[in-house]
């Protein structure tokens, strides 16, 4: 009985973790929902783009060396800007605390923290998250709100990992 239980222990868990595994990219409708609880239009469009390129196709749990999540959010957030809602990077794996974030991102530092993505989503319609017909060129960030070379804080100036509060 043991060992029946222990295998169908092990199959549930295989199971679970498929499934996870399988529902890691947010759809369209998706993404469009989650960003629009976040940002407005025009920004709500770009941001949903900026996504997209940020974290390959709406990978929730996309980590590489730059970030974490959809909008591929540098840890050191959780500990400055974000750090009333964000205690871990791990935390930026879930949708909505990476979105929030995002938020707070953009409203410190407008499109500049995503600036190598910008250029993609000028013309990109993939998933509009308004008719295409009320699109115009006023929704389409103006170049004066690109990114310049220095204006992106350089890295000395983020938090040293050794000024970070203790995990519990």
């Amino acid at each position: 009985m043991v060992q029946i239980n222990k295998l169908l222990l092990q199959i549930i868990s295989i199971v679970g973790l498929s499934a996870l595994v399988s529902s890691s990219d947010m759809s369209c409708s998706e993404i469009k929902e989650l960003t629009n609880q976040f940002f407005e239009e025009p920004v709500s469009s770009t941001m949903v783009c900026l996504s997209f390129y940020s974290s390959h196709a709406w990978n929730m749990y996309q980590i590489n060396d730059e970030g974490f999540g959809l909008w591929n959010l540098n840890k050191d957030f959780c500990y400055t800007l974000c750090k009333d809602f964000c205690s871990s990077e791990k935390d930026l794996l879930n949708p909505k605390v990476n979105a929030q974030c995002a938020e707070l991102v953009y409203l410190q530092y407008g499109y500049r923290y995503w600036g190598g993505f910008l250029e993609k989503c000028k013309d990109w319609k993939e998933c509009a998250t308004r008719d295409p017909k009320e699109q115009n060129e006023d929704s389409w960030p103006r170049e004066d709100s690109w990114p310049r070379e220095d204006s992106w804080p350089r890295e000395d100036s983020w938090p040293r990992e050794d000024s970070w509060p203790e995990e519990k």
